[in-house]
């Protein structure tokens, strides 16, 4: 009775691959065999991953790293797979990471994928948003301020960047002056009282003067990178200290534009995707293949081989 015919596996044809290999030689009928398995093993030992010799790889491995939503989308549109691809996301009250797995788990027959292609989105706040935020509830002095206001004018909405630049220009010229005392008005504005000494031909006159500084002013900055522009509210007050003036400003629930930024990032994301987020407190991408595409260094995929 003969033997029942063997089905030869792909282990088979490795096993035939090692011992045709004994002597760093690979027969011709045997190349074939090799390349569908991907690899040789040589009598030292070596591998040789056939992957790198062939026009293309068998599949789509890249860790790609995007800091704006529309690069996020667009690279998410070009490379999606049906039914596969799954987008994470995970929050935080400062800042938010979006995830997509290409190649994820697939359902029903689909079955249990690689995960080695990933895009991912850090939404990065803007040098605005962190300059603002950086100095936010903080004492600063007097011509210090001043200097800020000039840096910033061009984020001031409201009241018109023109009235706190003469109010900057006006505390610039003010630096040696004593400041007595500051009232808040009802009509929106800080009075603040000072006298100034003035040296006329070797005589000394003190005057006494004051100006009025806005109470509340706006602010224009966006939050994110590629994000739509928010408005933020900000409360000035003055501290007197030994004569001496120093500004405060008090940006109203910063974190409230956050959270809505990042709403709004999520909402596109999903609209634009029309997948289901899966959500938790971390999400762990497959390991890092390199960055190759949309990041701040381009690095190819290490060799296979």
């Amino acid at each position: 009775m003969t033997d029942p015919i063997k089905t030869r596996t792909e282990a088979d044809a490795i096993n035939e691959i090692i011992r045709d290999s004994q002597n760093r030689v690979v027969p011709d009928d045997k190349v074939g065999a090799a390349l569908s398995t991907g690899i040789i093993v040589f009598q030292d030992k070596s591998i040789l991953n056939l992957e790198t010799l062939q026009r293309s790889p068998k599949r789509k491995r890249a860790r790609v790293k995007v800091y704006d939503v529309a690069s996020f989308i667009h690279y998410v549109k070009d490379h999606k797979i049906d039914g596969q691809t799954a987008v994470f996301v995970n929050t935080s009250p400062t800042s938010a990471n979006f995830c997509a797995i290409i190649d994820y788990h697939g359902t029903g027959d689909m079955g249990p994928a690689w995960g080695e292609h990933v895009c991912e989105l850090e939404l990065r706040t803007t040098h605005e948003w962190q300059v603002w935020t950086g100095s936010n509830n903080k004492l600063i002095g007097q011509e210090a301020f001043s200097e800020f206001l000039l840096d910033n004018r061009r984020d001031i909405v409201r009241p018109d960047a023109g009235i706190l630049l003469d109010v900057a220009r006006l505390l610039c010229a003010k630096k040696s002056v004593d400041f007595k005392s500051g009232i808040n008005l009802k009509n929106g504005a800080n009075h603040l009282e000072f006298v100034e000494t003035i040296e006329t031909r070797g005589i000394s006159n003190r005057v006494e003067d004051a100006m009025d500084i806005p109470d509340t002013f706006m602010i224009g900055i966006i939050p994110f990178s590629g994000g739509a522009h928010e408005m933020i509210e900000a409360q000035l007050r003055f501290r007197i200290i030994d004569r001496k003036l120093s500004f405060v400003y008090v940006l109203l629930q910063p974190h409230k534009i956050v959270e809505a930024a990042i709403d709004a990032a999520r909402a596109k994301v999903e609209a634009e995707l029309e997948f289901v987020y899966y959500g938790g407190a971390a999400i762990t991408p497959p390991p890092s293949l390199g960055v190759y595409y949309g990041g701040p260094a381009i690095t190819p995929p290490p060799s296979l081989r």
